[in-house]
């Protein structure tokens, strides 16, 4: 989840429980002054009853709300002293609306010369209701709109603020180690990012060095082992065209010689292998990796004819990855080289290739294979013991690189699976 909407979330949330409680708050207490404004009402019109009671006994016999807002009934003592003001919300049925209409009455009990009365006094809550719900949607849509103003002004506040920081951010995606480009200048004034920025620079500058330190020493050391092994090779098969050396002399010479090679190819896979990972092979365009893939095959026709293997290709038509071709040719030639080398003689090979995955099966000579390190540099089999032990090493950085899930599985007891799948 991106900062801006993480702090939205977070903030939204607790904006959210505060306003709610701030308006319910306020809509209760709003409610609150409504009754006390209308039970003052009540008040002083019983009140004014009676004195007018005092005036006029004649309204004492009103005993409906036909003609006025108040109905007088005469009570036993006994009753009278047990009412106390008592405010109410009730439905009565109104004359001239002709319907049941909600009001806020004020039951009481008097006396005067010597007799006891119940006195009801109503009020009309019909305008009241109709303020009342205006009042929960005007305190409903401030709420919304306190939420939706907090949140564009959040947005746009931190998209301004934080740009400088995703600018630098963009354009640490895409710096090269071997190319020396100082880190753009942040335009903000805000102190955590120019720190950040002097650190990132410090940092940048560092790795751009080692980097550069470490591609030479690569370099240079596998171009002074090479010219001396090649040296000493060329010495030594001088030295087996020799008439002069007995069996035994040539025995050794051709273990020496066998050792060279073996070291020269080490070598060459070895920088192969850091230059890789030092994403030195950039020249990537789209390629045809079901024609790549027959060349190669047609490429090891003779070794698979003398082994007597048999290659079952399933190649999708036009296949086109974005790759780096020498990349693409040393991903898909030591895959089927390691299928072809260790196949057990007269067996099948299957060579799958789609736009999903590339897989190559061959027949388990040995068992399985260790897949927690079968990928490792250096790794052989029990019974894989001439090989450099890079080849599977070299697949895996280079799906790595471009993002390729490489794995392995030992197929119903017999058979080893090695697949490639080009989407994670």
């Amino acid at each position: 989840m991106k900062l801006l909407n993480k702090t939205l979330t977070y903030i939204s949330v607790s904006i959210v429980i505060i306003v709610t409680i701030w308006s319910a708050v306020l809509y209760w207490a709003l409610l609150d002054e409504i009754y006390d404004s209308i039970d003052d009402g009540l008040a002083n019109y019983k009140l004014l009853i009676l004195h007018e009671a005092q005036n006029n006994p004649g309204i004492l016999n009103k005993h409906d709300f036909a003609e006025s807002n108040y109905s007088i009934y005469q009570v036993d003592a006994s009753f009278a002293i047990t009412v106390n003001d008592r405010f109410s919300d009730t439905l009565m049925y109104m004359q001239y609306e002709n319907d049941l209409e909600p009001v806020r009455m004020l039951t009481t009990a008097f006396e005067q010369d010597g007799h006891y009365y119940l006195l009801r006094v109503i009020a009309s809550m019909v305008e009241e209701d109709d303020l009342i719900e205006n009042l929960f949607w005007f305190v409903l849509g401030l709420f919304a709109i306190l939420i939706l103003s907090f949140v564009l002004i959040n947005a746009y506040w931190h998209q301004k603020l934080w740009q400088p920081f995703y600018h630098l951010l963009d354009k640490l995606k895409v710096i090269q180690l071997d190319q020396y480009e100082p880190l753009p200048v942040m335009d903000t004034d805000v102190k955590e990012f120019t720190d950040l920025h002097q650190a990132l620079q410090y940092l940048v500058s560092n790795l751009q060095a080692s980097y550069r330190l470490q591609k030479q020493f690569t370099e240079n050391a596998a171009h002074e082992l090479q010219t001396p092994i090649a040296i000493i090779s060329s010495k030594v098969e001088l030295l087996l065209e020799q008439e002069s050396i007995g069996p035994e002399q040539a025995a050794i010479m051709t273990s020496i010689y066998g050792l060279l090679q073996r070291m020269s190819k080490l070598n060459r896979s070895l920088l192969t292998l850091s230059r890789i990972e030092n994403q030195q092979f950039r020249d990537n365009k789209k390629l045809s990796v079901t024609q790549l893939t027959g060349e190669i095959l047609d490429r090891f026709r003779e070794w698979i004819s003398q082994r007597s293997l048999k290659i079952i290709p399933v190649l999708e038509k036009d296949v086109r990855l974005q790759l780096d071709e020498s990349l693409a040719l040393m991903m898909i030639q030591n895959l089927i080289l390691n299928a072809i080398k260790y196949a057990p003689q007269g067996s099948e090979i299957r060579v799958e290739l789609s736009r999903q995955h590339l897989i190559i099966e061959n027949r388990a000579e040995h068992g399985a294979l260790d897949a927690q390190v079968v990928f490792e540099r250096f790794y052989k089999g029990k019974h894989h013991q001439g090989s450099t032990g890079l080849g599977l090493a070299i697949v895996k950085a280079i799906t790595d690189l471009y993002g390729f899930r490489l794995s392995y599985e030992y197929m119903d007891g017999d058979r080893h699976r090695f697949s490639v799948y080009f989407r994670r």
